[in-house]
């Protein structure tokens, strides 16, 4: 006679023993997939219908595991979202600096702007970080709980966990379940190797969900940020826009540059001095050994497909008339290896072989001549550099293009914008020494 396991709880279990005490056999799954514990005459028989993949409870285990993971991760990810929206505040702020210091001396800047960018470069006044704060209670309240939700899947698969009020929780109908049904649920779920894959597998995405690191990089962002808005920062944006553009104003008193280089070089003429260096950049280039082997290499790669070319025509013509014995010749004379040839002894067959042989010999040629190019150009420029270290025409052209401008050679437009670029550094002085130096 089957077992009851419905009624007959309190007066008669059958029991089996586990790792952590007994567990009964108890009322059937409310589940329709598994079958019902009524059926059955012993617990073998029942795990044995409910094997695999009908083994429902650990389905639902897996389902809730999934879906408890996902839901956290989701709750991450809506975390980060609101951090970079803090960071984009911190980011307009700097990018209100970029725009103040891309315009400065111009129309388009009120003096009390720059007046503005200047305190915040010279950390006399502080940048907003309201939007700093809140990102890091943001990542903070957003940190414990992924942790507490990591730590709820690594105790589902934790062999001390109370695994029966969980089991409960995830039934279709749990206030209904019975003692019997979720001891027999417990079974299917630490006993059986589809219920354990289950517990691992809540461990795991626990452990993965711990060791997630998407809010400490979105406030690895949000730092960055903060450190942009620093006055170091903002300080050395400000110079790096002056050193350009002062550099950029090198060639306004050009006929001037030009005579205290031409001194200085000890140039007399300069057309004479200009010939003079082209003919030692074109003497260094034609007598070096190492530019003409790389040059020989390439034209002989050049050569090599060339001859590729011409004899794949041929081979054209010698299949076209099925001229295999030609065709033998040509693979011979490449060392080519019979392919389609060694099985089918015909024209169609070498030609295949022969073509694509030459064409991985042509692909191959046609590398090595954009590598020997590149390394003529490499070489060639090594050796302009080398003449024009010490060349007086080369290093005059220099000298004319770096030469300092002074107040009269600048535009009024000119002077206003660099000498509001020297202010926003806190380089007042700097700029009075400029307009007074010479070259």
């Amino acid at each position: 006679m089957p077992i009851d396991f419905n009624n007959r709880i309190g007066e008669e279990d059958t029991t089996i023993g586990t790792p952590s005490g007994i567990v009964s056999t108890s009322t059937p799954q409310n589940n329709p997939s598994m079958q019902g514990s009524g059926q059955f005459s012993n617990l073998q028989d029942y795990v044995r219908a409910n094997e695999g993949a009908r083994n429902a409870t650990a389905t639902r285990v897996g389902q809730d595991v999934a879906s408890r993971y996902d839901t956290a991760l989701a709750g991450v990810r809506s975390s980060v979202g609101q951090i970079g929206q803090q960071k984009q505040a911190l980011d307009t702020q700097r990018n209100q600096f970029n725009t103040i210091v891309g315009g400065a001396g111009t129309s388009a800047i009120t003096p009390e702007q720059i007046a503005n960018a200047r305190n915040l470069a010279m950390g006399v006044s502080s940048p907003d970080m309201s939007a700093r704060d809140q990102a890091s209670s943001i990542s903070t309240q957003a940190e414990l709980q992924k942790q507490q939700k990591a730590n709820e899947l690594k105790n589902i698969g934790s062999n001390s966990y109370n695994i029966q009020d969980y089991l409960r929780g995830i039934r279709a109908n749990p206030s209904s379940s019975t003692r019997g049904e979720l001891r027999l649920d417990e079974f299917l779920t630490r006993q059986t190797p589809e219920g354990a894959t289950q517990l691992q597998n809540a461990v795991t995405k626990g452990t993965s969900l711990g060791a997630n690191t998407e809010l400490q990089d979105a406030m690895g962002g949000v730092n960055t940020s903060v450190s942009n808005l620093s006055p170091t920062a903002l300080t050395d944006y400000v110079r790096q826009n002056r050193e350009s553009y002062q550099t950029g104003l090198g060639n306004i008193d050009r006929t001037r540059a030009e005579t205290v280089a031409r001194e200085r070089r000890n140039i007399s003429d300069v057309g004479r001095s200009r010939s003079a260096y082209e003919g030692s950049v074109n003497n260094a280039i034609a007598n070096d050994q190492e530019l003409s082997g790389y040059v020989n290499a390439a034209n002989e790669a050049d050569a090599q497909i060339r001859r590729y070319n011409d004899t794949l025509a041929q081979v054209d013509q010698f299949a076209g008339t099925k001229n295999y014995p030609e065709l033998k010749r040509i693979m011979d004379e490449f060392g080519i290896a019979p392919n389609e040839s060694a099985v089918a002894r015909n024209a169609t067959a070498a030609r295949n072989d022969i073509f694509r042989a030459l064409q991985g010999m042509r692909e191959q040629r046609a590398n090595e001549i954009q590598q020997y190019n590149q390394a003529i150009e490499n070489r060639k420029g090594q050796l302009t550099s080398g003449v024009q270290s010490t060349d007086p025409y080369y290093q005059y052209t220099q000298d004319v293009a770096n030469a300092s401008t002074r107040q009269n050679a600048l535009r009024a437009n000119e002077m206003a914008r660099l000498q509001a670029l020297y202010s926003m550094a806190g380089e007042d002085e700097a700029y009075r020494q400029y307009l007074a130096g010479g070259l």
